[in-house]
């Protein structure tokens, strides 16, 4: 219990929803010590329910929003509720709205069925597979169609806990005597998610124009090497990490910013915009308002600012800004493998 109690305290302090997590394998502490003596392993499994998913609460209502974030920035639950407490009552006065919601796509069922026959279902065996059920919530009940693809990360939290609970029935069916049975099951379960990992991604170790840099990519990484320390930029959604540390940076979105240096991708869709072409009119319209390109290469341009009137329609967040909340292109959200 104490190795596990660490690991649970690691859990919450990784990310602000896994305390969720936490709190179901507290559930299935107490679900398998029903009945039996062992009263410690129920005050234990009593404190990871409570605790799991009060730490996940004091992380997204306060800590984040302390650091800079806004309260309610990434709920994508408005099928249940604008909020929090709103989809509670909402759930509790109707519970179907649970069943509408996961269903509301034809991908979210897709996921569903993607994890359960990659694993052979050999995770329904076991009660740790309950574990996961918070964190597959949040993704068939979610509104924004990039929680239900599996191209992205979402799946990286669930594969561990699926795993293991495969595992494990497999060891109760080896255990109990049916070890063909448990043969035939675990091959079948690695055959099974060893071909879906070949076909996602495992094939990338074998092909070496995978390992190098698509040619957008590169051409950012070389735009802004050009820029000067201390320099103040509008930068692509994918480069401006790599800026932070050493220029004031702002996201490039579209709305003139009067910074010096503009970097961005112009025939690529980046974050926040919307439509391919976008980023080309607004490149166009730098350049026609006092901008020089100094970069222009596979699709991504690198501007300075060298005229003297303002940009038309310039205007710098303040201290009372919010950041984004995001809006999903249409075009996402059709593609299971895409996203």
């Amino acid at each position: 219990m104490g190795a596990a109690a660490l690991a649970a305290l690691l859990l919450c302090a990784t990310k602000e929803d896994l305390g969720l997590a936490v709190g179901a394998f507290g559930a299935v502490v107490l679900w398998r010590e029903r009945g039996g003596p062992d009263r410690r392993a129920k005050v234990f499994g009593w404190l990871l329910l409570a605790g799991g998913p009060l730490a996940s609460a004091v992380e997204i209502g306060y800590l984040i929003p302390a650091m800079g974030g806004v309260p309610g920035y990434y709920w994508n639950y408005t099928q249940l509720g604008a909020d929090g407490g709103e989809a509670l009552r909402n759930v509790l006065g109707d519970p179907w709205l649970l069943v509408e919601s996961a269903f509301s796509s034809p991908l979210k069922p897709i996921l569903l069925g993607w994890l359960v026959l990659t694993t052979a279902a050999l995770p329904f065996r076991s009660a740790t597979s309950l574990v996961a059920l918070p964190l597959l919530a949040e993704r068939i009940l979610s509104d924004n169609p990039n929680h239900w693809s599996i191209a992205r990360h979402y799946d990286a939290f669930l594969w561990p806990i699926l795993v293991t609970a495969a595992i494990e029935a497999l060891g109760v069916l080896w255990a109990g005597g049916r070890r063909r049975r448990a043969r035939r099951l675990g091959a079948t379960a690695a055959v099974l998610s060893l071909a879906a990992a070949a076909g996602l991604g495992l094939y990338h170790l074998a092909v070496p124009y995978e390992w190098q840099p698509k040619a957008p990519t590169a051409a950012l990484a070389r735009a802004a090497e050009l820029i000067p320390d201390g320099a103040t930029v509008e930068a692509d959604n994918q480069v401006a990490p790599r800026l932070t540390n050493r220029t004031r940076v702002m996201l490039a979105d579209g709305t003139p910013r009067g910074q010096e240096y503009v970097i961005l991708r112009y025939t690529q869709r980046a974050f926040p915009f919307q439509r391919d072409p976008d980023q080309a009119a607004y490149r166009a319209f730098l350049l026609a308002h006092g901008y020089q390109e100094l970069f222009d290469q596979d699709g991504v341009t690198l501007l300075r600012h060298t005229g003297t009137e303002p940009v038309p329609g310039t205007h710098l967040p303040g201290p009372d800004s919010t950041p984004y909340q995001e809006k999903i292109p249409p075009d996402v959200g059709h593609n299971f493998f895409l996203g």
